[in-house]
């Protein structure tokens, strides 16, 4: 066993030196066997999931796999979706530059004169609303999420001859920043200053106060004036992709001196609605962001091809390239004349946002060694996978184990790296129950509240 966790030690760390080509989702699945063992399964034989994985594991090992169907497959993943919206609204709820606004409209309802001290305390507050103001928005500054759900349909017989599989596949995938603008932050810190500046020079000179960047004095009339230029900038951009797979897996057995070698390809029927939402972080809504004024629809083609190799003694090495066709689908937004024209109206049209969702070539590798006690394996991704092309995408190696004791009871333990950002490293357990035709898969996965998977999974073979 030492020696076949040192081959896999040795082959995953060869695997990370190679080129990274392209971006694209996570290359993910919600089979409930994977998540519990890392997120691996490219060269892992089981029929089950093969049109998920790697279609050329429908001719991999299939020695006692008879026809099978899923119903169904289902799971999700979710990384800080819950502190992204909430820290929003608690921005929003507490209305810092409004209250900002009502302080100096309070401070100019004084008179100076007859309140001085009343007066620098109250400009104090509105310092203090001010260092909040900049403490808070700095707080959401790049703040990312992400979440996505889905599910799989899957009926199929495996064959040395063809192997085939039918599948309906379905995902939505969703990621949200805030994006603080370079602008803003200056401005704030203008802002920040110049209220010091009031307050140092109404302490000593009144007379020496001169207008700021953002603040204008008044001095006949003692007034504290807000600089109208001043807004918040910085948005909320929201985008996700709902789509929806139909495909049929096909996979034959070849001999290479003497080596089986199986290849595989699911070519599939794609829709896709993409969504992009953007607004201000003053009035962005969670609730507005699945409007039809930010959706566009897709129907396509594509295609995922893979292959397998037995090297003897339960040892296999697969890869597979997932949508082999590159796709750009463009997302569009309802623009209306006029700021105040209800988007109901007949002033709308759709207009292309100049963003997109890319959906180009995966490839990842994997290998395992498989016995009758147990299983090990590991997977990596060659290609680097963005997140909806909002913030840096991620290039998964997995390490997974699958204990095989009883006949009736799998236990599985995994890990997940993230070699682009090591704060997305996760680990995962499963377990599966099985009884003559049926089984039940589940597996959880997650570090600590910023990332948390589940998937479960009820198949039968006959």
């Amino acid at each position: 066993m030492f020696q076949v966790l040192r081959y896999l030690l040795v082959v995953s760390v060869l695997l990370t030196l190679l080129p990274i080509n392209s971006a694209a989702f996570s290359l993910n699945s919600y089979d409930p066997r994977s998540m519990g063992m890392g997120g691996v399964g490219i060269a892992v034989p089981g029929v089950a999931t093969a049109p998920l994985f790697n279609p050329a594991l429908l001719s991999t090992a299939i020695s006692g796999q008879g026809k099978f169907i899923t119903i169904p497959t289902v799971g999700m993943r979710t990384q800080n979706s819950d502190d992204f919206f909430d820290s929003i609204e608690k921005f929003q709820d507490n209305d810092i530059v409004g209250n900002l606004a009502d302080n100096i409209d309070r401070i100019n309802e004084l008179d100076y004169n007859n309140n001085i001290d009343e007066y620098i305390s109250q400009l104090s507050t509105i310092l203090d609303n001010t260092i909040v103001l900049e403490s808070a928005v700095n707080d959401l500054s790049n703040m990312v999420m992400s979440a996505d759900i889905g599910g799989a349909l899957i009926a199929g017989s495996p064959s040395n001859d063809i192997g085939f599989s039918f599948m309906v596949n379905g995902i939505a995938a969703v990621a949200g920043i805030v994006n603080y603008t370079p602008n803003d932050k200056r401005d704030i810190q203008s802002l920040l200053a110049d209220f010091q500046v009031l307050e140092s020079c109404l302490s000593e000179d009144p007379e020496s106060c001169l207008n700021e960047d953002f603040i204008w004095y008044d001095h006949t009339n003692n007034e504290i004036t807000y600089n109208p230029n001043f807004d918040l900038n910085s948005n909320v951009v929201v985008r996700a992709i709902i789509a929806s797979e139909t495909g049929l897996s096909l996979s034959h057995l070849f001999e290479v001196n003497g080596y089986p070698i199986a290849a595989g390809i699911t070519p599939k029927y794609v829709t896709a609605t993409v969504i992009d939402y953007e607004e201000n972080i003053e009035t962005a809504d969670k609730d507005d962001s699945d409007s039809n004024d930010y959706m566009k629809d897709y129907n396509d083609f594509n295609l995922d091809v893979g292959a397998t190799i037995d090297l003897q003694n339960g040892l296999y090495v697969g890869l597979v390239v997932k949508n082999i066709i590159p796709k750009e689908y463009k997302t569009y937004n309802r623009i209306c004349r006029g700021n105040d024209t209800p988007k109901s109206d007949g002033y709308c049209r759709k207009t292309a946002t100049g963003n997109a969702i890319d959906i180009d070539p995966q490839l990842r590798v994997g290998v395992s060694k498989v016995t009758d006690l147990y299983t090990l394996a590991a997977d990596l991704d060659i290609t680097e996978n963005g997140l909806i092309n909002l913030d840096e995408g991620s290039r998964y190696l997995g390490f997974g184990g699958e204990l095989n004791s009883l006949e009736w009871l799998s236990l599985r333990l995994g890990y997940r790296f993230d070699l682009v950002n090591s704060d997305h490293n996760v680990a995962s357990i499963g377990v599966g129950l099985s009884q003559s035709w049926f089984k039940l898969d589940l597996a959880v996965s997650g570090k600590g509240s910023d990332e948390l998977g589940a998937s479960a999974q009820l198949s039968l073979q006959f």
